[in-house]
């Protein structure tokens, strides 16, 4: 399978240890998961989940249009939507589950609104209504509070985790601030479908980023939709966490097996 030069898919390997770019796809009969990263971010910057979720699922991520390797500039949920149609098509699982992180849910959840398929969908602290709007323009996804709010050990985990990502320093506040001139008027244009087949959020009591009234808000939205709620966790929930990522994932898939070994690991 050749994909695409302006298309950038990651898996993660399990020898290596690490996501390495994409060359093709092996059918193992495992279910499938591709990561869609937020703002700022890349495919790199998941921190332990791909590692964990490697134990009983293909992993795949990959770099929005702007952020990571892209050759791409930055662009609006429309262009991050049709970019995401295109690394499904170039994986070519028709049974991938899609996790989006932050502003990745909005992308995740406007590719199911307009495509003909009908994934089943895990959000991690989504940012897709108006209701994320305030603090989510003034911080940017970055998490400000939480890194202040939680035990130094999470601070320096979160700071391993954002070293991780592969976007230059300039591309990334180009990237970042064009992102933000659309998402305004990107959120409020966001018709979330109403007829997944299978949906749950993730979210954190603590999250000062995409609040819980957003949360509860979406979730009505999508057909009043599962929330995972977590009271110690805040928007970092992917770094804070990762075992919780994991076994929500792993609960959503049926693997009860595979949630022991999740435990045993944290």
């Amino acid at each position: 399978m050749a994909l695409p030069n302006d298309v950038v898919i990651y898996q993660f390997d399990g020898e290596r240890g690490c996501m390495v770019p994409l060359l093709e796809t092996i059918a193992n009969g495992r279910p499938s998961v591709l990561l869609v990263h937020g703002q700022p971010g890349s495919g790199a910057m998941w921190g332990e989940v791909p590692f964990m979720l490697h134990k009983f699922a293909n992993v795949f991520s990959y770099d929005r249009p702007g952020w990571g390797s892209s050759s791409l500039s930055a662009t609006d949920l429309s262009g991050n939507t049709d970019y995401l149609a295109s690394v499904v098509s170039a994986i070519g699982i028709s049974s991938l589950v899609l996790v989006g992180y932050s502003y990745g849910g909005a992308v995740v959840l406007d590719y199911c609104s307009r495509s003909n398929s009908n994934p089943r969908v895990v959000l991690i602290a989504p940012a897709a209504n108006y209701h994320a709007l305030g603090l989510l323009d003034s911080v940017l996804e970055i998490g400000v509070f939480d890194l202040f709010s939680r035990p130094r050990s999470r601070y320096f985990k979160l700071r391993r985790a954002l070293r991780l990502d592969q976007t230059p320093t300039g591309l990334a506040i180009k990237s970042l601030l064009s992102e933000s001139r659309w998402i305004r008027k990107d959120l409020q244009a966001l018709r979330v479908p109403k007829d997944l087949a299978s949906v749950v959020i993730v979210a954190g009591i603590l999250d000062r980023v995409v609040p819980p009234t957003s949360i509860r808000a979406l979730s009505q939205s999508l057909g009043d939709a599962n929330v995972e709620w977590f009271g110690k966790l805040g928007h970092t929930i992917i770094w804070q966490a990762p075992e919780v990522i994991v076994s929500v994932i792993s609960k959503f898939l049926g693997n009860s097996g595979s949630r022991d070994a999740i435990r045993e690991q944290s």
